[in-house]
């Protein structure tokens, strides 16, 4: 402990505090007046932390359950979505998660290790009154395993929205801002204690 102190502390250090990206609001287009083209609407998620999940079968099946139970999912969808998702960090067990069900998900998620709720941003136009902007503006989609490869930017996660056309597309990089990080003290439970 005396030679290998320094050591020790990191991997201390690293086991009570986790890392998780906080995704940028998209940036809103307008025109040259300031009329809204393109804007966000709240969207939730459900993800899976693969890292912090419990090891255990048992456990891991009670998380699932409980979160099933609350947003109105299946156990079953959750744990084989985990199962076949290799090592990838961060996999999305249910999106569009309703306003109610969020919101009693947010008040127990500290209970349920390794799921939590993500704030996503939905892209809504203005296509619908004037359809001709739909070829200008493009469309976000979630990005593919081949654009993620590719992906130089360390803070994409594998559940992101891109730009794929039009102007959602050449201005990616301003459209995406910057993410942020956020880094969380858990107890022996994986409990957050403190962010």
């Amino acid at each position: 402990q005396v030679v290998h102190g320094a050591d020790l502390r990191a991997q201390a250090d690293s086991n009570r505090t986790r890392t998780h990206i906080i995704p940028a609001e998209r940036g809103v287009i307008t025109d040259m007046n300031g009329i809204v083209l393109a804007r966000n609407t709240p969207s939730f998620t459900v993800i899976a932390r693969t890292g912090e999940l419990p090891k255990g079968d048992t456990e891991r099946g009670a998380m699932f359950t409980r979160a099933a139970e609350i947003v109105h999912g299946d156990a079953g969808v959750f744990a084989t979505t985990v199962a076949n998702a290799g090592n990838t960090p961060d996999i999305v067990l249910m999106e569009n998660i309703a306003y109610n069900a969020a919101l009693a998900f947010a008040v127990v998620d500290n209970d349920i290790v390794g799921i939590d709720l993500m704030v996503n941003d939905e892209r809504a136009y203005v296509t619908d009154s004037i359809p001709s902007l739909s070829g200008v503006l493009g469309y976000t989609g979630v990005v593919s395993e081949e654009e993620y490869a590719k992906s130089t930017d360390e803070t994409m996660l594998p559940y992101d929205h891109i730009g794929k056309q039009g102007i959602e597309k050449s201005y990616e990089s301003t459209l995406r801002g910057t993410y942020g990080k956020e880094i969380v003290e858990v107890d022996s439970l994986g409990r957050t204690l403190r962010t």
